[in-house]
């Protein structure tokens, strides 16, 4: 049993923090203990009759294995009377109408939450985890959430990426926590204050010069950055596999690059890519050696990086704990077959009890999508300090959070993370992107003239 004194420093400044302050968006590093340090403070504020009831609010993974498990490996926190709405709408209601200290939902019922109860919710304190999922000010939940801020006296918003894609992400989270008391609530005044266009129809925007850092200042009272701890930790070690296409794969993948079409056999024999986002899709699954049709079929064109990973696992895999990360469902089943041809036991994040049994150590590995467990989950636990990516990602936040479910608090091994490349192809543009945090669009246009 985890105890008060057990909290350090950092951890007890930022429980200071939240009790004492209504409003704060806290920028912690994934792993440093935000979720215990929240219901510390969150437990006195109860305690002093301060608040009432607390409303929680987090990615679905988190919500189930996270906030309802936390408080129960504390000795101080082990009173709280914790409630979990998700599920049936039946049963979330009866949760939010339990006498719970503290209700935890999942995000995508926010809408339904707030459509239901509105402004006569008995919560008056709410904490928003991941609050970087609500960057995108179109966002449905993020929409009704702004609409229903000022209901709730204490906000919380905890976040290990706020800027991840771009410092235009922190309006909407911003609106989230303080209901646009500083950065108003006009999204167009917004840009047009902080950012100039860079194009004719205005869908990208750049910083203007040193607006970074009146954006920072004006956030100064809100946003509590806490103090980096991942120095004190073991080391991070990232590492690619280099997997070379054969000249008819090369060619396969430059014509699809020149044409946005390419035949294949089966189905109505050939693939389109109508446009420049299903095209980047199409890259991404011939540079994993397939392509989906139109219809959903997954067509198998090479078995370069299959073989290579393969290869790996045999000769480089010595048999610990290990986080598999895939990116299409056609990957997850050419995985399976991989480790089922090797006699090595799995576990899927979907199946029921997968993560754990990974965790329990009954199985050695755990294969699992960037979106179904990127935030949140404390992995490390069950003895994995290494994990796979069958294919690099997209996203910088995706790929800062796959990382954080191991190299955080408590992981008394080097951390390694290997990415499988195809060289010469959207794979390496993907890597790149992510450790330079280059623009998406600007990483994709080149990528495609260099084949010009």
């Amino acid at each position: 049993m985890l105890t008060y004194e057990m909290l350090d420093k950092d951890q007890l400044a930022l429980v200071d923090r939240i009790y004492e302050v209504d409003e704060t968006i806290v920028y912690a590093t994934m792993g440093s203990g935000k979720t215990v340090c929240y219901l510390t403070a969150i437990n006195e504020l109860l305690n002093e009759k301060i608040i009432n009831r607390v409303l929680v609010v987090a990615p679905l993974n988190p919500c189930k294995h996270v906030w309802v498990t936390e408080h129960t490996k504390w000795e101080h926190l082990l009173h709280l009377n914790v409630g979990l709405a998700v599920g049936n709408p039946e049963h979330r209601k009866r949760v939010i109408e339990s006498n719970a200290d503290i209700v935890v939902i999942n995000i995508e019922n926010l809408v339904w939450f707030l459509s239901i109860y509105g402004k006569k919710h008995t919560f008056d304190a709410i904490c928003i985890d991941e609050l970087s999922k609500f960057g995108d000010s179109s966002n449905k939940s993020a929409k009704k959430m702004r609409a229903a801020v000022k209901t709730f006296k204490h906000r919380v918003g905890l976040t290990g990426t706020p800027v991840h894609e771009g410092f235009i992400k922190l309006y909407s989270q911003v609106m989230m926590i303080d209901g646009g008391a500083r950065l108003g609530t006009n999204k167009e005044k917004f840009l047009m204050r902080y950012f100039y266009p860079t194009d004719y129809n205005n869908y990208n925007w750049a910083l203007k010069p040193t607006a970074d850092e009146q954006l920072l200042n004006k956030l100064g009272t809100l946003i509590y950055p806490m103090k980096d701890y991942t120095s004190v930790l073991s080391a991070l070690i990232e590492n690619r596999v280099n997997v070379t296409l054969s000249d008819s794969a090369t060619a396969d993948y430059s014509y699809l690059v020149k044409n946005s079409v390419l035949g294949i056999s089966g189905g109505n024999g050939v693939v389109i890519a109508d446009n420049a986002a299903v095209l980047s899709g199409k890259l991404e699954q011939l540079a994993n050696g397939f392509l989906y049709d139109d219809e959903g079929v997954a067509h198998n064109l090479h078995h370069h990086k299959s073989e290579a990973f393969k290869h790996f696992i045999k000769n480089n895999w010595d048999g610990d704990s290990v986080l598999i990360f895939y990116q299409y469902q056609n990957d997850k089943d050419t995985i399976a077959k991989i480790l089922t041809c090797l006699n090595i036991d799995y576990s899927t994040m979907d199946s029921k009890n997968g993560m754990q049994n990974f965790l329990n150590r009954t199985v050695p590995v755990l294969l699992l999508h960037p979106k179904s467990a990127g935030h949140g989950l404390n992995l490390h636990t069950g003895g994995a300090h290494q994990i796979l990516c069958y294919s690099p990602i997209w996203s910088h936040d995706q790929h800062k959070q796959l990382i954080g479910r191991l190299w955080r608090r408590g992981q008394t091994n080097p951390v390694s993370v290997t990415s499988f490349v195809s060289v010469n192809t959207i794979d390496e543009t993907k890597l790149n992107r992510v450790l330079e945090k280059a623009d998406y669009d600007k990483a994709f246009k080149e990528h495609l003239k260099s084949f010009n």
